[in-house]
């Protein structure tokens, strides 16, 4: 007598549409999602009405209503702004960011030491 085997049917999960959706989901929400370039300080620009575009800038320096002074996203004492600046190249291009309740004083200090250290384009940044 002849053993008779099993017929086994394995049977397959086909994922690939699975993937297929799941790499569309991911693509659509990187498309969707927006994402904020300004940095998380809140300072209130002045409103401007000759205001051209924004470019790409390599450095940017905000200063708060209070006087706090802030490099790329870091404190920093304005009496100690050269030395947090000199790590940059003068080539770059500045974004100052100056609330419209801070002193003009410190505005022009902090246009000064960028100048000293060789930043030749300042952009102030508003509304």
């Amino acid at each position: 007598m002849k053993a008779r085997r099993k017929s086994r049917k394995t049977r397959h999960l086909v994922i690939t549409p699975f993937i297929d959706i799941a790499f569309i989901l991911v693509l659509f929400f990187i498309v969707d999602s927006s994402f904020e370039l300004s940095p998380a300080l809140d300072v209130s620009l002045p409103q401007s009405e000759t205001a051209l575009g924004s470019e790409p800038f390599g450095l940017s320096v905000a200063l708060l209503a209070d006087g706090t002074v802030f490099v790329n996203g870091e404190e920093s004492p304005l009496v100690s702004l050269s030395e947090a600046i000199s790590a940059f190249d003068g080539n770059l291009p500045v974004e100052l960011l100056a609330d419209e309740n801070a002193r003009n004083g410190d505005v022009v200090k902090i246009f000064d030491e960028l100048k000293k250290a060789g930043f030749s384009e300042v952009y102030l940044r508003t509304k």
